[in-house]
């Protein structure tokens, strides 16, 4: 529970220098301004590098290896799709050669009354 309260407190500071920078820059020293720019990403750093951080990103070591697992059977699972598209897109091109020969069949003709001129 400290820890959520001083998260607040960080989060409460950083968000106030961020107002301070962004509405009143022409009172302010260049000086002060670099100040609170460092202060702003060393406590950035803090609260990424803790308990939030982690939360926000979702890496801790059990979560790691279940998205290492997932990650691969995910994979498995995609080039089996592949595989099965390839095969599809041959079977396709297969069809298709087909229709092409069965057209040229078709316009071939050897009735003597389709070659007269009408």
């Amino acid at each position: 529970m400290r820890q959520v309260a001083a998260l607040v407190a960080i989060l409460a500071a950083m968000l106030t220098g961020i107002g301070i920078l962004f509405t009143a820059p022409s009172r302010l020293s260049e000086e002060v301004i670099v100040m609170l720019g460092v202060a702003f990403a060393t406590s950035l750093a803090v609260i990424l590098r803790g308990p939030l951080g982690k939360a926000l990103v979702g890496s801790s070591p059990d979560e790691i290896a279940a998205d290492k697992e997932w990650r691969a059977r995910i994979s498995g699972q995609i080039d089996e799709v592949l595989d099965e598209l390839r095969e599809v897109r041959q079977d396709s091109m297969d069809l298709q050669e087909r229709v092409d020969f069965a057209e040229r069949l078709l316009t071939r003709t050897t009735d003597p009354k389709h070659l007269e001129k009408p």
